[in-house]
């Protein structure tokens, strides 16, 4: 009945490797559109799994300190990542930006 961080983390792989294949060979919008709820899947079962595998092994009263700090290294790997997309191409960045808030 119960999944396991092992069966969430699958399911979790399974969904992003889905979605980005069809994000390599989508031909139009709306195939990107299509799979587009995938997303969610994968930011879900990644976040519990996450969650629960931490959970388990912080020791007795740190369970709260453990997801702080998932949450500070998520976070450094956003600021990096467009840190290194700033410097390479400064100006992908602001395309990337003005892709945004098109979407919004």
């Amino acid at each position: 009945n119960n999944p396991g961080v092992a069966g969430l983390l699958l399911t979790a792989q399974l969904a992003y490797s889905l979605r980005v294949g069809v994000y390599a060979v989508a031909a139009t919008p709306w195939a990107v559109l299509a799979v587009e709820p995938l997303h969610g899947v994968t930011f879900g079962c990644w976040q519990t799994a996450a969650v629960e595998h931490f959970r388990m092994v912080a020791p007795e009263g740190a369970e709260a300190s453990s997801q702080g700090l998932v949450s500070v290294v998520k976070a450094l790997g956003f600021v990096c990542g467009l840190s290194l997309i700033h410097i390479s191409e400064p100006t992908r960045l602001l395309s990337i930006s003005y892709a945004v808030f098109c979407l919004k």
